[in-house]
Order: C-alpha cells, then structure tokens, then sequence
C-alpha cells in the first residue's frame, strides 16, 4: 500500500513540475513589445502634478458650460392639441353593398 502512494506521489510530483515548468516557459513573450506600447505599460507615479489638473480644470470647466448651453437653448418641440372635429357619419355607397349594388 506504501508503495503505491510513493509511486502515485512521484508521478504527481513529476507532473505538477511539469505543469509549472511549461507555464513559465510559454508566458513569456516571443516578440519584443513596441516602444510606444512599451511606455503605456510603465507604471504610473502616485504623485499628481497640481497645476497640470488645475490647468485641465480651468480648461474643460468652459467647455461643459457651454455644452448645457447648447443644450438648453435647442428648441424643443411644443405639443399642439387640436380639438377633435366631429365627423360625418359614413353612409352607404352602392359600392359598398353586396353583389356592388347591381
């Protein structure tokens, strides 16, 4: 009994070593990463620079004003309500009849 599971643990050894070995192997990249993709992928520093967000700031806060702007001075449609006229009441036309009134 012993012997069967130092012979199941060695092949499950053997096979997760494998597994881990192969996974390292295949991911990493076969092709160099572009330089433009390459300084998209550097990480980003935690410290912000104040005055570049001020300056973005100043420069959209413009930009949405005018847009509500815009917004609220397109006209918008008025519904009209017209009163409802009474209509004819429909009369019978030859046409109309069985057989086309012959």
């Amino acid at each position: 009994m012993n012997k069967n599971r130092l012979i199941i643990l060695i092949v499950t050894t053997i096979a997760v070593v494998t597994w881990v070995a192969s996974q390292v192997i295949f991911a990493k990249p076969s092709t160099p990463v572009p330089a433009n993709l390459q300084s998209a992928l550097e990480p980003v520093s935690p410290d912000f620079d104040q005055e570049t967000l001020a300056k973005i700031a100043k420069t959209i806060k413009p930009l949405l004003v005018q847009q509500v702007q815009v917004i609220r001075s397109s006209p918008s449609p008025t519904p009209s309500i017209k009163p409802a006229t009474p209509s004819a009441k429909p009369t019978a036309s030859n046409a109309a009849l069985p057989g086309g009134g012959q």
